[in-house]
């Protein structure tokens, strides 16, 4: 992303972003929801730093014999594409061009899932329509699906650089939005409904003002790290002014022995 231009605050920041934006990214977090247990998703984590560590390996590798075999190269995010094409045979080429293609198919099939899903249910259902039936909203669900494919066409139109910029500023801000209220509701007894909505609410508008107003320019600062910490502020002060849970609710979260069956 960077040219081989980013400074030591730039990679923290991108540290930042995806540490922080992807505990807040919903087509991840209903992985771990669907693990069987605690100790499964502990074990996932614990491979997925291992195979992480061997990729991005892989990838440095890559962009060093790159930047001897292809010097004319100006945009970082070509370099993938070219050194494969020009250095691999066809068919091998192919092959992993396909694969790219197929884990941005899996990944865009959870967005849609999740989205869809989640306005369905969360939206339409509790606040809209909460009589509907089981077919309404399968029929709202497909409705919604068709929506957001439209908007990510829409997207996938502007120029590759516009993408690849725009991508992990929208992760940032979903990890700004969600991972407080996330980590809050499961180590947190004293959060909140209302922290919670306010940690969204605060944590979305802070690191999207930073983002239009491009104040990442003058301070240094990703909007993830203003965003995230007034999610952090929003949390403690409104969960703190507010009523807490009923006993029932925090004993069906906390109960250990249940989390880890």
């Amino acid at each position: 992303f960077g040219n081989g231009k980013m400074g030591l605050v730039m990679i923290i920041n991108w540290y930042i972003i995806w540490g922080i934006g992807n505990l807040g990214t919903p087509q991840f977090m209903s992985r771990f929801f669907a693990c069987k247990n605690v100790n499964t998703v502990r074990l996932s984590q614990g491979l997925t730093a291992v195979v992480f560590a061997v990729f991005y390996f892989l990838i440095g590798m890559m962009g060093g014999l790159a930047k001897i075999y292809f010097p004319g190269i100006e945009d970082a995010n070509m370099v993938g594409p070219t050194f494969v094409t020009g250095m691999l045979p066809p068919i091998v080429g192919a092959i992993i061009m396909s694969a790219l293609l197929a884990a941005a198919m899996s990944t865009a099939s959870s967005v849609l899932l999740v989205g869809a899903t989640s306005f369905t249910r969360d939206i339409y259902q509790k606040v809209l329509e909460k009589d509907v039936d089981d077919d309404g909203l399968v029929k709202i669900s497909r409705i919604v699906t068709i929506v957001i494919s439209l908007g990510a066409l829409i997207f996938a139109l502007m120029e590759i650089s516009t993408i690849f910029w725009l991508q992990p500023n929208m992760v940032a801000t979903m990890g700004a939005a969600l991972a407080t209220s996330l980590i809050a509701g499961f180590a947190w007894k004293g959060a909140t409904k209302e922290g919670a909505y306010t940690s969204i609410i605060s944590g979305t508008l802070v690191s999207m003002i930073w983002f239009v107003f491009k104040l990442q320019a003058t301070t240094g600062l990703h909007p993830v790290i203003p965003g995230t910490l007034s999610a952090i502020i929003g949390m403690i002060l409104v969960s703190k002014l507010t009523e807490n849970p009923p006993q029932e609710v925090i004993d069906e979260f906390f109960n250990k022995e249940r989390s880890a069956a």
